[in-house]
């Protein structure tokens, strides 16, 4: 990592991190925090929607950018355990101190699942956020963009 490299922090949902906004082009992302460990390209053939996965995984995170001709950043997933999330290391906590800590800051009402693979998901809908669990310990962060009733991105400042 260059000295001109940054690192994400934290995780702002439904915005993008410290210092990336979901929203930001490909380009000005990797200029940002550098190139990518590996990148896959993503051709959807069912929704027409080109989808570039970028994996930093030293840093510990996965980003990923969608559109045509200059793809923008929609949605991340984190499993670097240095990550905060209103202040607090996210993967110090439980879960229910996530649960309070989403409350807190006015999310409430997530949907818990228990994926195929074995990982308990705890969603919250209104943050566009994904805690994943492994046997009762935080494993994984994904979160991204809004979007509206039509499917449309909305980014935040």
């Amino acid at each position: 990592m260059s000295n001109m490299e940054k690192t994400i922090l934290e995780i702002h949902p439904k915005v993008g991190t410290d210092n990336l906004k979901f929203g930001t082009q490909i380009e000005k992302v990797i200029k940002l925090i550098g190139t990518p460990d590996e990148t896959t390209n993503l051709d959807n053939d069912d929704d027409d929607v080109n989808t570039v996965v970028c994996n930093y995984w030293e840093k510990g995170y996965t980003l990923f950018f969608e559109g045509e001709d200059n793809p923008v950043f929609t949605c991340a997933d984190i499993d670097n355990h240095n990550i905060s999330l209103f202040g607090k290391k996210i993967f110090d906590l439980k879960k229910n101190d996530i649960i309070s800590l989403m409350k807190v800051n006015g999310f409430a009402n997530p949907e818990t699942e228990e994926e195929v693979w074995g990982e308990t998901r705890l969603s919250y809908q209104d943050a566009v956020i994904d805690f994943y669990f492994e046997e009762g310990e935080l494993n994984s962060v994904s979160w991204g963009a809004d979007m509206d009733n039509k499917g449309e991105y909305l980014f935040h400042k």
